[in-house]
């Protein structure tokens, strides 16, 4: 799979997807008195237009995705992937975010 420019995941000591869409409430502070700040978190990073777009992985999710981003290709992500990892759940997001722009490596059809 061929990631969208700008399509980076981010790693953190810090629950920072979840604090990022915290910010984007009505109540910041409400969400925020809720978050454990201790938690590790991995957030993906993308442009949607002209804004910056989170969206928070879970950690089987993030190992998958990093694989990808590291160029593995998506039988190899997958052989590595945690067993937990649920495929369809982040095959859904990532068609409905556009994280992945080509299919590459495929053999066209009939040769």
């Amino acid at each position: 799979l061929r990631p969208r420019e700008g399509l980076v995941l981010l790693r953190s000591r810090w629950p920072v997807a979840s604090i990022w869409q915290a910010h984007r409430t009505p109540e910041p502070g409400a969400v925020l008195a809720t978050l454990d700040l201790t938690r590790p978190e991995a957030g993906l990073v993308w442009r949607d237009g002209w804004r910056g777009a989170v969206a928070h992985l879970e950690p089987a999710a993030a190992g998958f995705t990093a694989a990808l981003l590291e160029g593995a290709s998506l039988g190899a992500a997958l052989d590595a992937a945690d067993a937990g990892f649920d495929f369809t759940a982040w095959l859904t997001q990532a068609l409905q975010q556009q994280w992945f722009t080509a299919v590459e490596g495929l053999a066209p059809a009939g040769r």
